[in-house]
């Protein structure tokens, strides 16, 4: 997750997408995928990785096709942030269920 951090950011900000002092993820994201794998194990982690990133991008095109369903994000910007670990956190209980 720490390289995928660094590369992402590296990339976002040689695009000129993210400024000098942003990153591409937050750092609670990766001290909650860290807890969930240490809980469901490391076999596990990748499965819910991939599920909570899915669930996270339907979200993201659900509102843009549907602003009534959007996310509120205290960013006013256009480039609105939308948290991973709720997204996260669900794909553990369907995972474990």
């Amino acid at each position: 997750m720490w390289s995928f951090l660094a590369l992402t950011t590296y990339l976002l900000r040689a695009t000129k997408i993210l400024h000098h002092d942003e990153f591409s993820l937050g750092s609670g994201d990766l001290l909650i995928v860290a807890v969930i794998g240490a809980f469901v194990g490391y076999i596990e982690l990748p499965g819910v990785m991939l599920l909570g990133c899915s669930q996270a991008v339907i979200a993201f095109f659900v509102s843009r096709l549907f602003p009534s369903f959007a996310l509120k994000s205290p960013k006013t910007e256009p480039g609105m942030s939308y948290p991973l670990a709720g997204f996260l956190c669900l794909s553990v209980l369907e995972i474990l269920i």
